[in-house]
C-alpha cells in the first residue's frame, strides 16, 4: 500500500479570517453600490418625466456615465482590497518561513534548541518540525552514548557497528546538506 503525500493549500487560521472580511466587503460595496444606483437613476427617471413635453434628451448617456462610475469605483475598492489581503498573507508567510528557515539553520549546526517562542506565526509546519527536532536530537545523543562507551571499550561488536552506521549515515546526510 503507497502512502499518498498530502498538501494542505488551506491555512483556515488567516484564510478563513481574510476570506469573511472579503466577502462581507463585497457584500457592503454591492448594498452601497445598488443604493447609490437606485437614488441616481430616480434622480435621472424623474427630472426626464417632467421634460416630457419638451426637446427629446436621450438619458441612456447619463445612466451609462452613473454606471460607468459605480463600476469604476467598485473596481478600485476591490484592487486596494486584494492588495491589502496580499500584503496580510505575505507577511504571515514570511513570518513562518523565518523561523521555519532559523530552525533549520540551527539544526544544520546540530542546535537542537527548539526556541519558538512566538505564537502569532504558529503553523503545523513548525511544529513537525519541532517534533522532527527532537527526534533528530534524541538520535544524536544516542549516537554520542555510544561514541563515549566505544572509546571507554565497554561496548560489543555489535554495538561498534551501528555506532559505525550512525556515524556514516550522519555525514552522509551532512554532506548532502553541503
Amino acid at each position: 500500500m503507497t502512502h499518498r503525500r498530502k498538501t494542505y493549500y488551506t491555512d483556515y487560521s488567516i484564510q478563513g479570517r481574510l476570506i469573511v472580511a472579503l466577502l462581507t466587503m463585497e457584500f457592503v460595496l454591492v448594498v452601497f453600490s445598488l443604493a447609490f444606483l437606485y437614488s441616481h437613476f430616480s434622480q435621472i427617471i424623474d427630472d426626464q418625466l417632467y421634460r416630457i413635453h419638451s426637446v427629446n434628451q436621450d438619458q441612456s448617456e447619463e445612466l451609462v456615465a452613473a454606471l460607468v462610475y459605480v463600476l469604476s469605483f467598485t473596481v478600485v475598492i476591490n484592487v486596494i482590497a486584494l492588495l491589502l489581503a496580499y500584503l496580510v498573507w505575505a507577511k504571515y508567510v514570511n513570518s513562518v518561513l523565518s523561523l521555519f528557515r532559523e530552525q533549520l539553520e540551527k539544526t544544520g549546526k546540530l542546535n537542537f534548541a527548539s526556541d519558538l517562542v512566538d505564537k502569532s506565526a504558529r503553523h503545523y509546519v513548525l511544529d513537525f518540525l519541532s517534533h522532527w527536532q527532537t527526534l533528530e536530537r534524541n538520535r544524536c545523543l544516542r549516537i554520542r552514548a555510544l561514541c563515549k562507551s566505544l572509546h571507554e571499550d565497554e561496548i560489543s561488536g555489535e554495538a561498534a557497528s551501528l555506532v559505525a552506521l550512525g556515524l556514516k549515515t550522519a555525514a552522509k546526510q551532512h554532506m548532502e546538506l553541503v
